[in-house]
């Protein structure tokens, strides 16, 4: 048995579109942030610099 499944809305599509570009933005603003701060600082957190160089993404902070 398979189900069929609806395609997205246009505003469910929006929406999504909508906030994952948020995330983004989020994500960019937290790495500027986080690449302010000094190397002790950083790996008090546990955080590597060279991960937030370069990579834009959330995934550079875990």
């Amino acid at each position: 048995m398979t189900k069929s499944h609806k395609k997205a809305s246009v505003f469910r599509t929006a929406l999504r579109v909508a906030v994952e570009g948020r995330a983004r933005h989020a994500s960019r603003f937290v790495n500027g942030a986080l690449r302010m701060l000094d190397d002790e600082a950083l790996k008090a957190r546990g955080i590597d610099r060279n991960a937030l160089t370069g990579d834009r993404s959330f995934r550079a902070l875990v």
